[in-house]
């Protein structure tokens, strides 16, 4: 939720690939071969800093201990814990980030970035070059922390948390 890459990325993700310094997220690990589902790097939220910077080397998204294969199962079990329906899965978190951001007034091309959507594979040289720009996907990574501080908050009622008002 934290970067609002996919399953797959998430699944994946090791210390390794966190810049701690520099507050950065490697989502393409080193010798992996960029695809068209291109994983991005992206800046790193303050909480998952705060929740990774003391985890040991290896990868960081676990269940009971272990690394994750498959992550079904435990689609099944939040969302049965949660009341959702069979159509939510892990992309519907994914999608959930992106109307985040965007609702949370995320320019259309930096929520492209964060989500690593190309542009048709021919970038302007202002996008090629937005990497070295220091506020490079600040505004979501401030929304997607937001969010983070939403659902991990203290729960002084059982309410869930509220979506920004749509941005229009």
């Amino acid at each position: 939720m934290g970067t609002a890459c996919r399953p797959g990325a998430a699944r994946e993700l090791t210390k390794e690939q966190i810049d701690f310094e520099n507050g950065l997220v490697y989502l393409n690990r080193k010798g992996r071969k960029q695809t068209d589902k291109h994983r991005p790097t992206v800046k790193l939220p303050p909480t998952m800093a705060a929740r990774f910077r003391d985890r040991p080397e290896g990868v960081l998204v676990l269940w009971r201990g272990q690394a994750t294969e498959k992550n079904e199962r435990l689609m099944r079990i939040a969302r049965r814990r949660a009341g959702l329906g069979e159509d939510v899965n892990l992309y519907s978190i994914r999608h959930f980030c992106a109307r985040w951001m965007r609702q949370s007034g995320v320019d259309p091309w930096s929520c492209a970035a964060q989500l690593g959507h190309g542009a048709g594979g021919r970038l302007t040289i202002t996008e090629r070059y937005a990497t070295a720009d220091p506020l490079y996907l600040q505004a979501p990574c401030r929304a997607l922390e937001n969010l983070l501080q939403a659902v991990l908050a203290p729960k002084a009622s059982q309410s869930t948390p509220e979506a920004p008002a749509a941005y229009g």
